[in-house]
Protein backbone atom coordinates (compact mmCIF):
# COMPACT_ATOMS: atom_id res chain seq x y z
CA UNK A 1 0.00 0.00 0.00
CA UNK A 2 1.34 3.42 -0.88
CA UNK A 3 1.32 6.16 1.70
CA UNK A 4 -0.10 9.57 0.97
CA UNK A 5 3.34 11.01 1.62
CA UNK A 6 6.53 9.52 0.20
CA UNK A 7 10.06 10.03 1.44
CA UNK A 8 11.97 9.05 -1.70
CA UNK A 9 14.51 11.72 -2.69
CA UNK A 10 13.99 10.86 -6.34
CA UNK A 11 10.51 12.33 -6.37
CA UNK A 12 10.07 16.01 -7.19
CA UNK A 13 8.81 18.22 -4.41
CA UNK A 14 5.59 20.14 -4.77
CA UNK A 15 5.70 23.88 -4.33
CA UNK A 16 2.75 24.88 -2.20
CA UNK A 17 2.83 28.39 -3.68
CA UNK A 18 2.75 27.37 -7.32
CA UNK A 19 0.09 29.36 -9.20
CA UNK A 20 -3.22 27.76 -9.99
CA UNK A 21 -5.51 28.94 -12.72
CA UNK A 22 -8.19 31.19 -11.31
CA UNK A 23 -10.99 32.48 -13.49
CA UNK A 24 -11.51 36.24 -13.62
CA UNK A 25 -13.94 37.65 -11.10
CA UNK A 26 -16.47 40.36 -11.64
CA UNK A 27 -16.87 41.71 -8.15
CA UNK A 28 -15.34 44.67 -6.35
CA UNK A 29 -14.49 44.23 -2.69
CA UNK A 30 -13.93 47.83 -1.60
CA UNK A 31 -17.28 48.03 0.15
CA UNK A 32 -18.05 44.30 0.49
CA UNK A 33 -21.12 44.71 -1.70
CA UNK A 34 -22.42 42.27 -4.26
CA UNK A 35 -22.00 43.26 -7.92
CA UNK A 36 -24.77 45.41 -9.33
CA UNK A 37 -27.09 44.18 -12.03
CA UNK A 38 -29.95 45.66 -14.05
CA UNK A 39 -32.86 46.41 -11.73
CA UNK A 40 -35.31 44.84 -14.09
CA UNK A 41 -33.41 41.55 -14.48
CA UNK A 42 -36.24 39.56 -12.94
CA UNK A 43 -38.77 41.46 -15.07
CA UNK A 44 -36.81 40.70 -18.24
CA UNK A 45 -36.79 36.98 -17.41
CA UNK A 46 -40.52 37.02 -16.76
CA UNK A 47 -41.23 38.85 -20.02
CA UNK A 48 -39.14 36.38 -22.01
CA UNK A 49 -41.01 33.49 -20.39
CA UNK A 50 -44.41 35.06 -21.20
CA UNK A 51 -43.38 35.82 -24.79
CA UNK A 52 -42.15 32.29 -25.40
CA UNK A 53 -44.46 29.75 -27.07
CA UNK A 54 -46.48 27.67 -24.68
CA UNK A 55 -44.86 24.41 -25.76
CA UNK A 56 -41.39 25.76 -25.05
CA UNK A 57 -42.21 26.63 -21.44
CA UNK A 58 -42.57 23.00 -20.38
CA UNK A 59 -45.65 21.20 -19.14
CA UNK A 60 -46.53 20.36 -15.59
CA UNK A 61 -45.16 16.90 -16.22
CA UNK A 62 -41.80 18.43 -17.13
CA UNK A 63 -41.88 20.39 -13.92
CA UNK A 64 -42.00 17.15 -11.98
CA UNK A 65 -38.61 16.23 -13.44
CA UNK A 66 -37.11 19.66 -13.01
CA UNK A 67 -33.98 19.65 -10.83
CA UNK A 68 -34.74 20.30 -7.21
CA UNK A 69 -32.48 23.36 -7.22
CA UNK A 70 -34.72 25.08 -9.78
CA UNK A 71 -37.90 24.66 -7.78
CA UNK A 72 -36.69 25.80 -4.36
CA UNK A 73 -37.61 29.37 -3.50
CA UNK A 74 -35.78 31.74 -1.18
CA UNK A 75 -38.43 31.27 1.46
CA UNK A 76 -37.72 27.53 1.54
CA UNK A 77 -34.08 28.04 2.58
CA UNK A 78 -33.74 27.40 6.32
CA UNK A 79 -30.83 29.82 6.61
CA UNK A 80 -32.50 32.72 4.84
CA UNK A 81 -29.76 32.89 2.19
CA UNK A 82 -30.10 33.99 -1.39
CA UNK A 83 -30.04 31.24 -4.00
CA UNK A 84 -29.00 30.57 -7.55
CA UNK A 85 -30.95 27.56 -8.73
CA UNK A 86 -28.97 26.70 -11.83
CA UNK A 87 -25.72 26.39 -9.91
CA UNK A 88 -26.74 23.91 -7.22
CA UNK A 89 -24.56 20.91 -6.55
CA UNK A 90 -25.54 17.78 -8.43
CA UNK A 91 -24.70 14.25 -7.33
CA UNK A 92 -21.71 12.70 -9.03
CA UNK A 93 -19.22 9.92 -8.60
CA UNK A 94 -16.82 11.26 -5.97
CA UNK A 95 -14.01 8.78 -6.66
CA UNK A 96 -12.40 9.91 -9.90
CA UNK A 97 -13.93 12.38 -12.27
CA UNK A 98 -13.24 15.60 -14.08
CA UNK A 99 -15.54 18.50 -14.80
CA UNK A 100 -15.25 21.29 -17.36
CA UNK A 101 -17.23 23.66 -15.14
CA UNK A 102 -16.68 22.91 -11.45
CA UNK A 103 -19.38 24.29 -9.19
CA UNK A 104 -17.68 26.11 -6.33
CA UNK A 105 -20.19 27.42 -3.81
CA UNK A 106 -20.07 29.45 -0.61
CA UNK A 107 -22.97 29.69 1.84
CA UNK A 108 -22.89 32.32 4.58
CA UNK A 109 -25.34 31.28 7.30
CA UNK A 110 -26.30 33.60 10.13
CA UNK A 111 -25.74 32.32 13.65
CA UNK A 112 -28.67 34.34 14.97
CA UNK A 113 -31.63 36.18 13.50
CA UNK A 114 -31.70 38.75 16.29
CA UNK A 115 -29.09 41.05 14.82
CA UNK A 116 -28.34 42.22 11.30
CA UNK A 117 -24.60 42.07 11.99
CA UNK A 118 -24.81 38.58 13.50
CA UNK A 119 -21.95 36.11 13.41
CA UNK A 120 -21.69 33.79 10.41
CA UNK A 121 -20.99 30.14 9.62
CA UNK A 122 -19.17 29.73 6.30
CA UNK A 123 -19.96 26.54 4.34
CA UNK A 124 -17.70 26.19 1.30
CA UNK A 125 -17.89 23.59 -1.49
CA UNK A 126 -14.72 23.48 -3.58
CA UNK A 127 -14.52 21.41 -6.78
CA UNK A 128 -11.55 22.96 -8.58
CA UNK A 129 -9.96 26.22 -9.76
CA UNK A 130 -12.42 29.02 -10.42
CA UNK A 131 -14.58 31.59 -8.64
CA UNK A 132 -17.24 30.75 -6.09
CA UNK A 133 -20.96 31.36 -6.34
CA UNK A 134 -21.69 33.20 -3.11
CA UNK A 135 -25.00 32.90 -1.25
CA UNK A 136 -25.17 35.71 1.27
CA UNK A 137 -27.67 36.23 4.11
CA UNK A 138 -30.70 38.18 2.96
CA UNK A 139 -29.92 40.94 5.45
CA UNK A 140 -26.55 41.49 3.75
CA UNK A 141 -27.94 41.75 0.20
CA UNK A 142 -28.64 45.22 -1.16
CA UNK A 143 -32.02 45.57 -2.84
CA UNK A 144 -30.23 47.07 -5.83
CA UNK A 145 -27.79 44.19 -6.09
CA UNK A 146 -28.04 40.86 -7.82
CA UNK A 147 -29.23 37.88 -5.79
CA UNK A 148 -25.83 36.20 -6.07
CA UNK A 149 -22.25 37.04 -6.88
CA UNK A 150 -19.02 35.46 -8.02
CA UNK A 151 -15.94 35.91 -5.84
CA UNK A 152 -12.86 34.16 -4.56
CA UNK A 153 -12.73 32.63 -1.11
CA UNK A 154 -10.08 35.18 -0.19
CA UNK A 155 -12.47 38.04 -0.95
CA UNK A 156 -15.24 36.53 1.15
CA UNK A 157 -12.88 35.96 4.08
CA UNK A 158 -11.64 39.53 3.76
CA UNK A 159 -15.17 40.92 3.63
CA UNK A 160 -16.59 38.96 6.60
CA UNK A 161 -13.41 38.25 8.55
CA UNK A 162 -14.69 39.65 11.86
CA UNK A 163 -18.06 37.86 11.65
CA UNK A 164 -17.08 34.30 10.68
CA UNK A 165 -17.02 31.99 13.72
CA UNK A 166 -16.92 28.60 11.96
CA UNK A 167 -15.80 27.39 8.57
CA UNK A 168 -16.36 24.13 6.71
CA UNK A 169 -14.45 23.55 3.48
CA UNK A 170 -15.57 20.50 1.49
CA UNK A 171 -12.96 19.59 -1.13
CA UNK A 172 -13.77 15.86 -1.05
CA UNK A 173 -14.68 15.76 -4.75
CA UNK A 174 -11.77 17.65 -6.24
CA UNK A 175 -10.79 15.59 -9.32
CA UNK A 176 -7.85 13.20 -9.06
CA UNK A 177 -5.83 11.48 -11.80
CA UNK A 178 -7.62 8.64 -13.57
CA UNK A 179 -4.74 6.22 -12.93
CA UNK A 180 -4.05 5.34 -9.32
CA UNK A 181 -0.28 5.21 -9.89
CA UNK A 182 -0.11 8.76 -11.30
CA UNK A 183 1.77 11.04 -8.93
CA UNK A 184 -0.12 14.19 -7.98
CA UNK A 185 0.68 17.25 -5.87
CA UNK A 186 -1.02 17.65 -2.48
CA UNK A 187 -4.37 19.41 -2.58
CA UNK A 188 -4.01 23.13 -1.95
CA UNK A 189 -6.75 25.14 -0.29
CA UNK A 190 -8.32 27.85 -2.51
CA UNK A 191 -6.73 30.72 -0.61
CA UNK A 192 -5.53 32.77 -3.56
CA UNK A 193 -5.42 36.49 -2.77
CA UNK A 194 -7.39 38.99 -4.80
CA UNK A 195 -5.66 41.72 -6.86
CA UNK A 196 -6.60 44.21 -4.16
CA UNK A 197 -3.58 45.13 -1.94
CA UNK A 198 -3.67 43.86 1.63
CA UNK A 199 -4.47 46.30 4.38
CA UNK A 200 -3.07 46.38 7.89
CA UNK A 201 -5.48 43.68 9.09
CA UNK A 202 -4.27 41.12 6.57
CA UNK A 203 -1.87 38.36 7.50
CA UNK A 204 0.00 37.32 4.40
CA UNK A 205 -2.20 35.71 1.76
CA UNK A 206 -5.02 34.88 4.19
CA UNK A 207 -7.01 37.62 5.96
CA UNK A 208 -6.89 37.46 9.73
CA UNK A 209 -9.96 35.67 11.15
CA UNK A 210 -9.98 36.81 14.79
CA UNK A 211 -13.26 35.12 15.79
CA UNK A 212 -12.99 31.78 13.97
CA UNK A 213 -13.23 29.01 16.58
CA UNK A 214 -14.06 25.92 14.50
CA UNK A 215 -12.47 24.75 11.24
CA UNK A 216 -13.44 21.59 9.35
CA UNK A 217 -11.72 20.55 6.10
CA UNK A 218 -12.41 17.47 3.95
CA UNK A 219 -10.28 16.59 0.93
CA UNK A 220 -10.16 13.91 -1.77
CA UNK A 221 -6.41 13.37 -1.30
CA UNK A 222 -3.61 14.50 1.00
CA UNK A 223 -3.93 18.16 1.92
CA UNK A 224 -1.02 20.51 1.38
CA UNK A 225 0.52 21.02 4.81
CA UNK A 226 1.91 24.41 3.77
CA UNK A 227 -1.51 25.54 2.59
CA UNK A 228 -3.17 24.38 5.82
CA UNK A 229 -0.54 26.03 8.03
CA UNK A 230 -0.99 29.24 6.07
CA UNK A 231 -4.68 29.24 6.98
CA UNK A 232 -4.08 28.26 10.61
CA UNK A 233 -1.71 31.18 11.00
CA UNK A 234 -4.74 33.47 10.53
CA UNK A 235 -6.91 31.74 13.18
CA UNK A 236 -5.47 32.68 16.60
CA UNK A 237 -8.72 31.86 18.48
CA UNK A 238 -9.27 28.41 16.95
CA UNK A 239 -10.63 25.82 19.39
CA UNK A 240 -11.57 22.86 17.16
CA UNK A 241 -9.69 21.64 14.08
CA UNK A 242 -10.81 18.67 11.96
CA UNK A 243 -8.96 17.58 8.81
CA UNK A 244 -10.30 14.52 6.95
CA UNK A 245 -8.72 12.89 3.90
CA UNK A 246 -11.10 10.60 2.03
CA UNK A 247 -8.05 8.85 0.51
CA UNK A 248 -9.37 8.67 -3.05
CA UNK A 249 -5.85 9.01 -4.39
CA UNK A 250 -2.73 7.92 -2.47
CA UNK A 251 0.07 8.58 -4.98
CA UNK A 252 0.89 12.08 -3.74
CA UNK A 253 4.21 13.89 -3.95
CA UNK A 254 5.91 14.90 -0.68
CA UNK A 255 6.27 18.46 0.52
CA UNK A 256 9.37 20.13 1.88
CA UNK A 257 8.34 22.21 4.87
CA UNK A 258 11.93 23.16 5.61
CA UNK A 259 12.31 26.18 7.87
CA UNK A 260 8.61 27.03 7.82
CA UNK A 261 7.86 28.79 11.14
CA UNK A 262 5.62 27.13 13.69
CA UNK A 263 2.00 28.15 14.21
CA UNK A 264 0.82 28.86 17.75
CA UNK A 265 -2.76 27.86 18.59
CA UNK A 266 -3.08 28.75 22.26
CA UNK A 267 -6.84 28.17 22.47
CA UNK A 268 -7.02 24.83 20.62
CA UNK A 269 -8.93 22.16 22.57
CA UNK A 270 -9.64 19.44 19.99
CA UNK A 271 -7.50 18.34 17.04
CA UNK A 272 -8.68 15.55 14.69
CA UNK A 273 -6.71 14.12 11.75
CA UNK A 274 -8.56 11.43 9.80
CA UNK A 275 -7.18 9.45 6.86
CA UNK A 276 -3.60 10.70 7.01
CA UNK A 277 -0.25 8.92 6.98
CA UNK A 278 2.08 8.92 9.95
CA UNK A 279 4.44 11.22 8.02
CA UNK A 280 1.67 13.77 7.37
CA UNK A 281 0.57 13.71 11.01
CA UNK A 282 4.17 14.19 12.13
CA UNK A 283 4.71 17.10 9.71
CA UNK A 284 1.63 18.95 10.94
CA UNK A 285 2.14 18.30 14.65
CA UNK A 286 5.78 19.35 14.46
CA UNK A 287 4.72 22.76 13.12
CA UNK A 288 1.92 23.39 15.64
CA UNK A 289 2.46 24.83 19.11
CA UNK A 290 -0.49 23.59 21.16
CA UNK A 291 -1.18 22.91 24.83
CA UNK A 292 -0.62 19.56 26.51
CA UNK A 293 -4.31 19.28 27.38
CA UNK A 294 -5.45 19.32 23.74
CA UNK A 295 -7.54 16.30 22.77
CA UNK A 296 -5.82 14.71 19.73
CA UNK A 297 -7.47 12.05 17.54
CA UNK A 298 -5.39 10.67 14.66
CA UNK A 299 -6.66 7.99 12.28
CA UNK A 300 -3.85 6.61 10.11
CA UNK A 301 -4.85 5.54 6.61
CA UNK A 302 -3.05 3.98 4.82
CA UNK A 303 -2.14 2.13 7.99
CA UNK A 304 0.62 0.06 6.41
CA UNK A 305 3.43 0.82 6.79
CA UNK A 306 3.28 3.18 9.74
CA UNK A 307 6.28 4.56 11.57
CA UNK A 308 6.29 6.29 14.96
CA UNK A 309 5.03 9.88 15.11
CA UNK A 310 7.95 11.65 16.73
CA UNK A 311 5.97 14.83 17.36
CA UNK A 312 3.89 12.91 19.94
CA UNK A 313 6.87 12.06 22.15
CA UNK A 314 6.13 14.81 24.71
CA UNK A 315 2.63 13.36 25.15
CA UNK A 316 3.88 9.76 25.32
CA UNK A 317 6.54 10.61 27.91
CA UNK A 318 3.94 11.57 30.54
CA UNK A 319 1.86 8.38 30.21
CA UNK A 320 1.68 5.88 33.05
CA UNK A 321 -1.43 4.06 31.83
CA UNK A 322 -2.53 3.22 28.29
CA UNK A 323 -5.32 1.41 26.47
CA UNK A 324 -5.37 -0.76 23.35
CA UNK A 325 -8.47 -1.88 21.46
CA UNK A 326 -8.33 -4.52 18.71
CA UNK A 327 -11.54 -5.31 16.89
CA UNK A 328 -12.92 -6.79 13.69
CA UNK A 329 -15.19 -4.38 11.84
CA UNK A 330 -18.41 -5.59 10.20
CA UNK A 331 -17.81 -6.89 6.69
CA UNK A 332 -19.95 -7.62 3.65
CA UNK A 333 -20.23 -11.23 2.55
CA UNK A 334 -16.99 -12.54 1.11
CA UNK A 335 -15.47 -9.09 0.84
CA UNK A 336 -12.26 -8.12 2.61
CA UNK A 337 -12.06 -8.39 6.39
CA UNK A 338 -11.59 -5.01 8.07
CA UNK A 339 -9.78 -4.44 11.35
CA UNK A 340 -9.09 -1.51 13.64
CA UNK A 341 -6.52 -1.02 16.38
CA UNK A 342 -6.88 1.96 18.72
CA UNK A 343 -4.30 3.27 21.16
CA UNK A 344 -5.17 5.88 23.80
CA UNK A 345 -3.83 7.19 27.08
CA UNK A 346 -5.51 6.96 30.46
CA UNK A 347 -6.49 10.64 30.43
CA UNK A 348 -8.10 10.46 26.97
CA UNK A 349 -5.85 13.22 25.62
CA UNK A 350 -4.64 11.13 22.69
CA UNK A 351 -6.20 8.53 20.43
CA UNK A 352 -4.37 6.82 17.57
CA UNK A 353 -6.25 4.53 15.17
CA UNK A 354 -5.00 2.14 12.52
CA UNK A 355 -7.49 0.64 10.05
CA UNK A 356 -6.62 -1.94 7.41
CA UNK A 357 -8.15 -4.68 5.28
CA UNK A 358 -7.04 -8.21 4.43
CA UNK A 359 -8.55 -10.81 2.06
CA UNK A 360 -11.51 -12.65 3.51
CA UNK A 361 -10.42 -15.38 5.90
CA UNK A 362 -6.85 -14.10 6.26
CA UNK A 363 -5.69 -13.72 9.88
CA UNK A 364 -5.11 -10.11 10.95
CA UNK A 365 -1.51 -8.95 11.05
CA UNK A 366 -0.35 -6.36 13.60
CA UNK A 367 3.28 -6.22 12.52
CA UNK A 368 2.74 -2.93 10.67
CA UNK A 369 1.56 -1.10 13.81
CA UNK A 370 4.42 0.95 15.18
CA UNK A 371 4.49 2.94 18.42
CA UNK A 372 7.43 4.89 19.80
CA UNK A 373 9.32 2.50 22.09
CA UNK A 374 11.61 5.23 23.43
CA UNK A 375 8.71 7.47 24.44
CA UNK A 376 6.48 4.82 26.11
CA UNK A 377 9.02 3.48 28.58
CA UNK A 378 7.08 4.93 31.54
CA UNK A 379 3.87 2.97 30.90
CA UNK A 380 3.30 0.41 33.68
CA UNK A 381 -0.36 -0.56 33.22
CA UNK A 382 -2.00 -1.49 29.93
CA UNK A 383 -5.68 -2.29 29.29
CA UNK A 384 -6.44 -4.34 26.17
CA UNK A 385 -9.88 -4.87 24.66
CA UNK A 386 -10.40 -7.59 22.04
CA UNK A 387 -13.51 -8.15 19.96
CA UNK A 388 -13.51 -11.09 17.54
CA UNK A 389 -9.76 -10.68 17.36
CA UNK A 390 -7.16 -13.35 18.21
CA UNK A 391 -3.60 -12.05 17.84
CA UNK A 392 -0.77 -14.53 17.41
CA UNK A 393 2.28 -14.56 19.63
CA UNK A 394 4.16 -12.53 17.00
CA UNK A 395 1.31 -10.00 16.87
CA UNK A 396 1.34 -9.62 20.64
CA UNK A 397 5.11 -9.17 20.62
CA UNK A 398 4.86 -6.41 17.97
CA UNK A 399 2.13 -4.54 19.85
CA UNK A 400 3.67 -4.85 23.32
CA UNK A 401 7.29 -4.19 22.29
CA UNK A 402 6.96 -0.38 22.80
CA UNK A 403 6.18 -0.95 26.53
CA UNK A 404 9.47 -2.19 28.06
CA UNK A 405 8.43 -1.29 31.63
CA UNK A 406 5.08 -3.06 31.53
CA UNK A 407 4.09 -4.70 34.82
CA UNK A 408 0.35 -5.29 34.60
CA UNK A 409 -1.91 -6.14 31.69
CA UNK A 410 -5.70 -6.33 31.84
CA UNK A 411 -7.50 -8.00 28.93
CA UNK A 412 -11.19 -7.92 28.06
CA UNK A 413 -11.88 -10.58 25.44
CA UNK A 414 -15.25 -10.52 23.63
CA UNK A 415 -16.43 -13.12 21.11
CA UNK A 416 -19.51 -13.18 18.93
CA UNK A 417 -22.17 -15.55 20.24
CA UNK A 418 -25.45 -15.36 18.30
CA UNK A 419 -27.13 -17.68 20.81
CA UNK A 420 -26.33 -15.33 23.68
CA UNK A 421 -28.95 -12.65 24.49
CA UNK A 422 -26.39 -9.84 24.16
CA UNK A 423 -24.78 -11.34 21.05
CA UNK A 424 -21.38 -11.54 22.77
CA UNK A 425 -19.64 -13.55 25.46
CA UNK A 426 -16.77 -11.91 27.28
CA UNK A 427 -13.99 -12.80 29.66
CA UNK A 428 -11.87 -10.40 31.68
CA UNK A 429 -8.37 -11.39 32.75
CA UNK A 430 -5.48 -9.67 34.51
CA UNK A 431 -1.89 -10.71 33.74
CA UNK A 432 1.11 -9.79 35.89
CA UNK A 433 4.81 -10.54 35.64
CA UNK A 434 6.45 -11.84 38.79
CA UNK A 435 9.82 -10.35 39.60
CA UNK A 436 9.69 -7.99 36.64
CA UNK A 437 12.70 -5.80 37.65
CA UNK A 438 14.98 -8.84 37.91
CA UNK A 439 13.53 -10.53 34.87
CA UNK A 440 14.00 -7.38 32.82
CA UNK A 441 17.75 -7.73 33.21
CA UNK A 442 17.89 -11.06 31.39
CA UNK A 443 14.73 -11.19 29.28
CA UNK A 444 12.31 -9.09 27.26
CA UNK A 445 9.26 -8.52 29.48
CA UNK A 446 6.90 -7.53 26.61
CA UNK A 447 7.77 -10.82 24.91
CA UNK A 448 6.99 -12.64 28.15
CA UNK A 449 3.54 -11.10 28.11
CA UNK A 450 3.17 -12.03 24.45
CA UNK A 451 3.88 -15.68 25.23
CA UNK A 452 1.47 -15.72 28.16
CA UNK A 453 -1.32 -14.01 26.27
CA UNK A 454 -1.01 -16.21 23.20
CA UNK A 455 -1.19 -19.30 25.41
CA UNK A 456 -4.12 -18.26 27.59
CA UNK A 457 -6.23 -16.43 24.99
CA UNK A 458 -5.44 -18.37 21.84
CA UNK A 459 -3.66 -21.66 22.56
CA UNK A 460 -4.27 -22.96 19.06
CA UNK A 461 -2.41 -19.99 17.59
CA UNK A 462 0.45 -19.82 20.10
CA UNK A 463 3.89 -20.62 18.80
CA UNK A 464 5.26 -23.85 20.21
CA UNK A 465 8.61 -24.31 21.91
CA UNK A 466 10.82 -21.25 22.12
CA UNK A 467 10.45 -17.64 21.06
CA UNK A 468 13.36 -15.85 19.41
CA UNK A 469 12.47 -12.56 21.12
CA UNK A 470 13.52 -13.99 24.51
CA UNK A 471 17.22 -14.42 23.68
CA UNK A 472 19.59 -14.84 25.40
CA UNK A 473 17.28 -16.56 27.88
CA UNK A 474 15.18 -19.32 26.31
CA UNK A 475 12.11 -20.17 28.32
CA UNK A 476 9.83 -23.07 27.61
CA UNK A 477 6.12 -23.16 28.31
CA UNK A 478 6.26 -24.70 31.77
CA UNK A 479 8.60 -21.88 32.87
CA UNK A 480 6.85 -18.84 31.42
CA UNK A 481 3.53 -20.12 32.75
CA UNK A 482 5.02 -19.54 36.19
CA UNK A 483 6.45 -16.15 35.24
CA UNK A 484 3.28 -14.75 33.68
CA UNK A 485 0.49 -15.04 36.24
CA UNK A 486 -3.11 -14.86 35.17
CA UNK A 487 -6.07 -13.92 37.32
CA UNK A 488 -9.66 -14.21 36.15
CA UNK A 489 -11.78 -11.21 37.14
CA UNK A 490 -15.41 -12.02 37.75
Amino acid sequence: MVQDSHQSSQLPMCNAHSPQAVMPIDVATDNCATPTAPLNAATDRAQRFIAAPLESRGSSKDAEHRPESESVSEDDRPDGSTTVGSEEESPSDPSRHSSDSPKNTIWLIRDSLDSVESQLHLDCIYRGPGPFIVHRPLADVDTDAASSSHATLHEILECYRTRIISMKLDASRVPNPEKEETMECPLELPLHPSPKPHDDNSNGAVPMLPNLTKLQIETSRKISSMSLLELLRATPELKTLLVKNHVRHVAVLPEELGQLPQVKLSHLRKFILDGVSADTANDLLSKLVIGTNVRKEISLNPACPSGPIEALRPTFATMREARLSCMALPGQGNGPDNYRLTFSDGDSRLELRWEWSVPHGTPPNLLHVSLDRAALRNVRDLDVSLRDFTPTCEDWAAVLRPFPSLRRLEVWDERSAPQHPSGYVSERSVFRVRGAPLLNMVADVPSMFALGLSHHLGPSKATSGEHRGLAPLELRRHLWRCVVARQLVQ
